[in-house]
């Protein structure tokens, strides 16, 4: 399919999705428009993801990076205090990605962390590129007036929280670095799970939104 008809598949996989409270309009108009509420500000963050920078398309499966694109700018609205409320994607692609199952599979993968935060893909944009893949995801969230977490609203004497495990993405980046790739989920040897475990802490992290 080209370009124009692609677009229209995805609006209409975001349409299947049900509406979003305060979406006038998503997909299909030269840009998307939100309502703004009364007592709420709205915040923003994008995120960039370079093939041979961020990523490597021999390790990171098209699903998985649909996941980690929306996943990285989710968790970035939920540290500013805010809950994630819409999406914009925008991919540019080599021709011998765009001609395979790559785009798809992309878009599951993004379809289904969106769905699991009740997060709307409201707008992006497609393009090609000579080489190397290109995504650059936004993510809008909402929180209550001025009720925003910045970061140099730390003071001296606060106490300081983590959830997860710290060091599991960065042990999953340096195991990928040195040969390990994720195992065949029908054949995989129970020693190789813990393996597994931190691959995917790096290859498809999860935002810490709760």
């Amino acid at each position: 399919m080209n370009e124009f008809e692609f677009i229209k598949k995805i609006r209409a996989q975001a349409d299947q999705r049900g509406a979003s409270s305060g979406l006038v309009r998503g997909i299909g108009d030269d840009a998307a428009v939100l309502k703004s509420f009364v007592g709420t500000d709205v915040v923003v963050s994008t995120d960039l993801l370079i093939e041979g920078i961020d990523f490597r398309r021999d390790t990171t499966r098209p699903n998985q990076l649909g996941h980690k694109a929306l996943a990285v700018s989710l968790s970035d609205i939920a540290a500013m205090g805010a809950r994630p409320r819409w999406a914009l994607v925008s991919i540019g692609v080599p021709d011998d990605v765009w001609n395979s199952g790559f785009i798809d599979s992309f878009y599951d993968g993004f379809f289904q962390i969106a769905d699991r935060f009740v997060v709307k893909l409201i707008g992006g944009d497609l393009s090609r590129t000579p080489e190397k893949i290109v995504i650059n995801s936004i993510a809008l969230g909402e929180c209550l007036l001025e009720r925003e977490v910045f970061r140099s609203g730390a003071n001296s004497g606060d106490q300081i929280y983590v959830t997860g495990f710290l060091g599991d993405a960065a042990a999953g980046l340096r195991l990928i670095e040195r040969g390990a790739r994720l195992h065949d989920n029908n054949t995989t040897p129970a020693h190789s799970n813990a393996i597994d475990h931190l691959l995917l802490r790096h290859l498809q992290p999860e935002p810490r939104v709760g």
